[in-house]
């Protein structure tokens, strides 16, 4: 028997060591648990070698590399490392801590200046740049006033002394390389801007105190006598030296050059106005249709002419405006002055209260645009006869206006003929039933409804307290 049961104990051993697997155990390099049992947890363990969450935090590449929810100087891995240490300037527009004091961009106290952050940009006085957008760059901006780079500079265009050297604009040293100075200032009777400020020859401030410019002196090139000697430009001896004027000392009014300069040649220069060579008189002829005098006014409208006796009665007819402007009684085109305008060829002119289309166009007297602002038609619109409306504004309707009494459309006489089957004055209404016709014996008035007899007495269709017209009568309709 025992025999039996060891035999039996052998056969069923096999089956309970060989039965079921061993299970293998992987550690979770996340739990701070030893999961393997091998004495080593998380990353501690030569298992997690290669895990992600093992990975060192990077501490400034934005990223969470050790998996453990707080990204560059925020994890505490990166405590004392360098960008972490307080040593960095925060960037206020990058999204991250970059001095590792807890406050990214714009809730760190150092950004509260900064533009990404709403402040109002501050001007950098060395840059170039207008960088407040005030309109002022660098040194010129007041922003600048107490920076060191700023002080006491020399303004090399403004007449003053800024930096307290003894020397002003392009006479100071710091100017020779400004553009105002350039080539040594402005030269002041050349017609150039020289030193490049706008400002050309005597206009230039800098030119002030130049000979050229000083109240008396000859100015060679503008036609006028500057210096009352009765000698004008290159014909003055103080401009025998001037650019303008050449070696000839004026222009050659016979010559084909330009002699002066001005890009006018010979006669058509106005020096030689009063030249013979030119044929030309001193003197304006006041009606031969040409500018005698070389100044551009002819005949009348020349100031020379205004004793002269053919200019004396005045101005000249202007043949579409409406007004008698020589002052003859004639207006417009209905003035001989006017018979060879152009605006008159086509025939006669509107005549403006006539009550007839005088031009043709179809337009009557102040309907007509050519009499705009003739006096009769300036108070306001004409009044229409015929269309029920008050058009000029005197309280009198159609022929019942004295304007309307030559018109058509009022007849010879009152206007509406009231019992002849007509529209005699075109208003579209006839004999009774037009308004002209109250009161004629031809049209009595229609007869009144009697309230309480039975019938209909103003053959309107209705009787006694049906019609409207007893709506008053408290007695038969209370």
């Amino acid at each position: 028997m025992r025999l039996w049961i060891v035999g039996l104990l052998l056969a069923v051993a096999p089956l309970t060591s060989c039965g079921t697997p061993e299970k293998t155990l992987v550690e979770d390099c996340f739990s701070g648990v030893d999961e393997d049992g091998d004495g080593a947890v998380d990353c501690a363990d030569s298992d997690c070698g290669v895990d992600d969450a093992c990975s060192p935090e990077d501490c400034g590449n934005g990223l969470d590399d050790d998996r453990d929810d707080a990204l560059d100087c925020e994890d505490a891995d990166c405590a004392g490392s360098t960008g972490c240490d307080g040593s960095n300037a925060e960037d206020c527009a990058n999204g991250i801590d970059d001095n590792g004091n807890g406050s990214v961009d714009c809730d760190d106290a150092s950004c509260d200046a900064d533009p990404a952050c709403g402040a109002a940009p501050t001007e950098n006085c060395t840059n170039g740049l207008d960088d407040d957008s005030d309109g002022a760059l660098d040194c010129d901006d007041s922003d600048c006033a107490a920076d060191p780079g700023c002080a006491d500079a020399e303004d090399c265009s403004d007449g003053l002394d800024n930096d307290q050297d003894g020397l002003v604009d392009c006479d100071d040293d710091a100017c020779d390389a400004d553009g105002a100075c350039a080539g040594g200032g402005e030269i002041c009777n050349d017609t150039l801007d020289n030193d490049l400020d706008g400002l050309t020859d005597c206009d230039d401030d800098d030119c002030a105190a130049d000979g050229a410019c000083l109240v008396g002196s000859e100015i060679c090139n503008n036609s006028t006598d500057d210096d009352g000697d009765a000698l004008i430009d290159c014909d003055d001896d103080d401009c025998a030296t001037d650019p303008v004027c050449g070696a000839s000392g004026g222009e050659v009014c016979n010559d084909s050059s330009d002699n002066d300069g001005d890009a006018l040649i010979d006669c058509d220069d106005p020096d030689c106005a009063a030249d013979p060579i030119c044929g030309v008189s001193a003197t304006e002829i006041c009606d031969d249709g040409a500018d005698n005098d070389g100044d551009a006014l002819i005949d009348c409208d020349d100031d020379d002419c205004i004793a002269d006796p053919g200019c004396a009665t005045g101005p000249t007819e202007i043949c579409d405006d409406g007004a008698d402007n020589d002052g003859d009684a004639l207006i417009d085109c209905d003035d001989d002055d006017c018979d060879a305008d152009a605006g008159c060829a086509d025939g006669p002119a509107e005549i403006c209260d006539d009550g007839a289309d005088n031009d043709g166009d179809a337009l009557i007297d102040c309907d007509d645009d050519d009499c705009v602002a003739d006096p009769g038609c300036t108070a306001g619109p004409a009044e229409i006869c015929n269309d029920g409306t008050d058009n000029d504004g005197d309280a009198l309707i159609d022929c019942d206006d004295s304007t309307c009494a030559s018109d058509p459309s009022c007849g010879a006489g009152s206007g509406e003929t009231c019992d002849d089957g007509s529209d005699n004055d075109g208003d579209g209404l006839i004999d009774c039933d037009d308004d002209d016709c109250s009161g004629e014996v031809t049209c009595p008035p229609p007869p009144t409804e009697i309230c309480d007899d039975g019938n209909d007495n103003d053959s309107d269709g209705l009787s006694d307290c049906d019609d409207p017209d007893c709506g008053t009568d408290p007695v038969a309709c209370p």
